[in-house]
Parts: structure tokens; sequence; C-alpha cells
């Protein structure tokens, strides 16, 4: 294997920042060499199709996106919590199941906007209420807006 120098790795390092990454023939898809249709070479897009496209795009904590009965979920592990609960759902155990509920932890004023909770799962069972959250990565912000509810409004964010 040959190995550059610190000059040569610059160099490179460089050209690819002005030059860009090295290109593939034109009109061939940047993901899978696929021909672009001429609708998309007009409108300067690099992917075959907006599937492809979608595909090259990453999520912002690295969780794939997954489509689950026509919904698209930001992971695979909040698309198997809605299949399970939307199975419970249909079986009478829960009810009220709603997704993407927004809770308004703080209301807002006039000039200062209102601070609001997003919970991806929310459902009413024997026990009561619930709010679920499936996490992958606990934010700060995510962390403090779970303190706000609890305080605030007595919601016990659960988490997945």
């Amino acid at each position: 294997m040959l190995r550059l120098t610190r000059q040569q790795r610059e160099r490179e390092a460089w050209t690819r920042h002005f030059d860009g990454p090295v290109a593939k023939a034109p009109g061939l898809c940047s993901l899978c060499n696929a021909p672009i249709p001429e609708a998309r070479q007009k409108r300067k897009l690099k992917t075959c199709s907006s599937a492809c496209g979608k595909a090259a795009q990453t999520a912002k904590y690295g969780g794939a996106r997954v489509i689950f009965n026509g919904r698209e979920y930001p992971s695979k592990k909040q698309a198997n919590m809605a299949a399970k609960l939307q199975a419970l759902a249909a079986s009478g155990a829960i009810s009220n199941l709603k997704e993407e509920e927004r809770i308004t932890l703080v209301e807002g004023r006039p000039g200062l906007r209102g601070i609001f909770y997003y919970a991806d799962f929310t459902w009413d069972d024997k026990d009561g209420h619930h709010v679920l959250d499936t996490k992958g990565l606990r934010t700060a912000v995510y962390q403090l807006k779970k303190q706000l509810a609890k305080l605030l409004h007595n919601i016990t964010i659960e988490e997945v």
C-alpha cells in the first residue's frame, strides 16, 4: 500500500473540497448507478428516484427510517413499538392510541413561543393515561422537557 505524505494528503483534501467528490459518469445515479431520468437531470438531481435520494439522507442520530402501515417512522425501534401498540389497540387492551401528540409544557405569551413536547405515543388503559417515548439518545433538551412535564403537569414519560 502506498503511503501518502502529509503534503499529498492535504493537496487531495483541498482538491476534494473545491472540486467535490470524484464524479461518476454523467447521467448515472450516485448511489446505484442506474440511469437518471431526464426530468431529474434538468433539476440537477444526482439520484435516480426520490426513494434513492431518501436512502442517501442520514438521520440526525443515525436511525434508519422505516415505513410501517403506510406511515414513516424515524427508527426501527419506534416502528416496532407502533406495531405492538396497534396490536394491543386492535385487541381492545388499550384505547385512545395517538402518535406524535403535542403536549404543551409552558403556554406562550405575546412575543414568546410556548414550549411543547411531542410524545411518540399516548394511550389509555386500565392503569390510566400513558405517555411513551422511544429513545435512542437522551439529549439535554429531552431531559429538560421530561422534567418540566413531571413538575408542571405531573406527566410521567415512559421510555423504551
